[in-house]
């Protein structure tokens, strides 16, 4: 959903908490991760791989808990990582795919030991993040993985061996992003991959796969030339009914699309606007979110643009483009003019100031990242990492993630930055004040601001708050739907769920905070 709740977040004038370097072979579709690997929340770690080495950073400096090389020669990864407990020992791991020749790697997460590692298919280019998803019903998430020029989607076990391989998905595709989650309404998960045809007129834009494998339907259901879908499917639930739906970009008529999960078929579509000097405007890479932000039980829909070129007019108008949010109908809520690019890394949702209002957070190749209210799309703040260090520079909108990363219940920005080109990139954590987060602010009548204590476990979600005696606590999954109701207080409660991500709001009279955790 891309929707990042998160504890005690009060940015409003961010600071460079610690940069730390990585190769100039990072790609923007390979993001930093925020995950408690070592079990000591409060206070989680950040994970990235830059193509020579996978980093376990420590959130309060930035020094490395452990540095695991994956390559010898500097490769051009395309895949975030993503952390799970994927053999069921209780310990989370850190999946890596590697570009270049395609392989999947596992490391122990808290000490970055290598388990495993793969050659995927042929060793075709991985040009997507890997899909952590418990296709099997065990509660126990697989590595979905694809590959270019390979019409196979790659289900594996958590210790390396393959699961099933897809049904061909089309001749002379390139998979491109990998999404899984309940659309359909029936016990267990679908997967959703959008397809970049690389022979055009022969493969289809987004193939939904039952837990298997074999494939449910296609969109669109007849082929068209030279379809391309590069950014991941995003899930959430448009319509209120309870189910996921799939948004998905569509490259052939440049359109964002609505579709029923459990067919595929159309519940809008929304045309992507020029920019105000007429330039045809797209989209790239892992760039559109969804959650529900007016509180109507119907997710709206978040996105960047970018693309127009001024290699003829040598006009930088042309580069202007928008940030925008579409309505749960397929409308334009609102747009925001950026004068670069913004359409690579995806943005995130989450209430990052404290002021009980969810932000839109999102870069842009201008350098900066932007600060926008969720629902009216406000500017609220802005925050330039560009030529930081006084050295020559280049930037992108980079993806960007959200947590406490030191254990002082704010939570801090995570994002890869721009860096001297000959040098490379840099990954940057920016926090607020760093004070008085949770200091028993007076609110309402009279309570202190709770604090939520979410810590994931093996199909069980573990929930207590401090700062208050006792908080009401709303659980809802990932589609939105509400799954319990409980009363916290200090001692953590035990609460049984099925494996997924969870969102929790913990509230205490007039106040409230929010909280995101996995259940594996």
């Amino acid at each position: 959903s891309s929707y990042q709740s998160v504890p005690g977040a009060n940015i409003t004038s961010p600071t460079v908490k610690w940069r730390v370097a990585v190769t100039p072979s990072v790609q923007r579709s390979c993001g930093p991760v925020i995950a408690d690997v070592r079990g000591d929340y409060p206070g989680c770690e950040v994970i990235v791989y830059d193509g020579l080495f996978a980093k376990c950073l420590d959130g309060e400096t930035g020094n490395a808990i452990w540095s695991t090389e994956i390559d010898t020669t500097p490769g051009f990864p395309n895949s975030t990582p993503a952390v799970g407990d994927v053999n069921g020992d209780g310990i989370p791991e850190v999946i890596i795919a590697q570009h270049r020749p395609g392989t999947l790697i596992c490391l122990n997460g808290q000490t970055g030991r290598e388990i495993w590692r793969d050659t995927v298919g042929l060793g075709q280019l991985i040009m997507a993040p890997v899909c952590l998803a418990d296709v099997s019903g065990d509660n126990i998430p697989e590595i979905l993985v694809g590959q270019q020029f390979s019409d196979t989607l790659f289900c594996y076990n958590g210790n390396g061996t393959i699961r099933w391989k897809s049904q061909p998905l089309g001749i002379g595709v390139s998979i491109n992003g990998i999404s899984a989650g309940n659309v359909d309404g029936n016990p267990g998960n679908e997967i959703i991959v959008s397809i970049n045809d690389m022979t055009p007129g022969t493969a289809r834009c987004i193939v939904c796969l039952n837990s298997s494998g074999t494939i449910i339907w296609k969109y669109p259901s007849s082929s068209v030339v030279a379809i391309a879908s590069i950014p991941t499917p995003t899930l959430g639930d448009v319509t209120g009914d309870g189910r996921l739906d799939v948004i998905v970009y569509r490259g052939d008529n440049n359109k964002i699309c609505a579709l029923q999960g459990s067919n595929g078929s159309e519940i809008w579509t929304y045309s992507i606007p020029n920019n105000p000097r007429g330039d045809t405007l797209y989209l790239l890479f892992q760039n559109l979110g969804a959650w529900d932000v007016t509180g109507d039980g119907r997710a709206e829909v978040f996105f960047g643009t970018g693309g127009a070129d001024d290699t003829v007019t040598h006009d930088t108008t042309s580069w202007q483009s928008w940030f925008i949010c579409l309505n749960s109908d397929g409308s334009e809520r609102w747009r925001y003019l950026v004068d670069y690019w913004c359409y690579d890394g995806g943005p995130a949702v989450c209430d990052i100031d404290g002021d009980g209002a969810l932000e839109f957070l999102k870069t842009a190749d201008d350098g900066f990242l932007y600060v926008l209210n969720a629902e009216t799309g406000e500017f609220e703040w802005r925050y330039d990492w560009y030529d930081q260090d006084d050295a020559p520079e280049w930037t992108i909108d980079a993806p960007i993630a959200v947590g406490d990363i030191d254990g002082d219940f704010c939570s801090e920005i995570v994002t890869l930055s721009s860096g001297e080109a000959s040098v490379g990139n840099e990954v940057t954590a920016l926090d607020g004040p760093g004070t008085g987060c949770w200091d028993g602010d007076q609110e309402g009548s009279g309570y202190s601001t709770p604090i939520l204590l979410a810590r994931p476990g093996r199909g069980v979600l573990y929930l207590g708050v401090k700062g208050v005696d006792r908080a009401e606590a709303v659980i809802w999954d990932a589609s939105g739907r509400r799954v319990g109701e409980l009363s916290l207080g200090e001692k953590p409660a035990a609460v049984p769920l099925p494996g997924g991500i969870y969102f929790v709001e913990a509230r205490c009279g007039a106040t409230s905070t929010r909280g995101k955790a996995v259940v594996y």
